[in-house]
């Protein structure tokens, strides 16, 4: 009888776990986005997980788009280093146009570090600039362990790949155009569920970590979503 009581303690703490954790991640709700469709799916997905947020209006703003800066601290999130740069904050940035002070400095610099962005040949980084698709699904792939050793050029290689794996399915996708918050969403939403590779150089080849991005950067999260 004992054993029985015992066991329906840690039943009930861990389903109250659960359910507070669960509850507090699906808490956010904007007034724009409905839930039901793909692309409301992905976004509460990404907000539940901390990587992207809303506004103070209680919007999400799915249609608007999105700067170079802003989505180097979406990048960065997505990739677990969010701590590392709150920490490079005011230190001295390796892009003419970004300084110190700049509330984007950490954030860019952690992603050009990790080679997930890149500047411009005269040494900009062009924060304030719109984020175009090609560049949004480039730099998703690079955080998952892909680089340019993809066949093809730029932003063919990328496009591609990313096409075979079947991230660019729920999107029109038009590698020049301004990506949308919405669009990023759902293109961040089904990258966490690919697997992380790494670069073989000696066979040429990106080898499968056996665990997707959702796994490895957010365990917590993954562990909850099986159960």
């Amino acid at each position: 009888m004992l054993k029985k009581h015992n066991k329906l303690i840690v039943f009930l703490v861990l389903a109250a776990f659960m359910f507070t954790i669960v509850g507090s991640a699906s808490a956010a709700t904007f007034s724009d986005v409905t839930g039901t469709t793909t692309e409301g799916a992905a976004i509460y997905k990404l907000n539940s997980l901390g990587i992207i947020d809303g506004y103070p209006d209680g919007t999400f703003g799915p249609e608007k788009t999105l700067t170079r800066a802003e989505f180097a601290k979406i990048a960065v999130y997505m990739a677990g280093l969010q701590a590392v740069a709150n920490g490079m904050q005011g230190t001295p940035s390796s892009f003419k146009d970004v300084s110190s002070d700049f509330w984007g400095n950490g954030w860019i610099k952690v992603a050009a570090d990790q080679g997930f962005v890149k500047g411009y040949p005269d040494g900009t980084f062009k924060p304030q600039a719109q984020i175009t698709q090609a560049e949004v699904i480039t730099v998703q792939l690079r955080i998952l362990g892909y680089n340019d050793n993809l066949p093809g050029n730029w932003p063919a290689d990328y496009i591609g790949k990313a096409a075979n794996l079947g991230i660019l399915d729920d999107i029109t996708f038009v590698a020049n155009k301004a990506a949308t918050r919405g669009e990023v969403a759902m293109i961040g939403s089904a990258v966490l569920d690919e697997d992380v590779v790494e670069y073989k150089a000696s066979d040429n080849i990106f080898d499968s970590k056996g665990e997707t991005l959702l796994k490895d950067k957010f365990d917590d999260a993954s562990t909850i979503e099986d159960a």
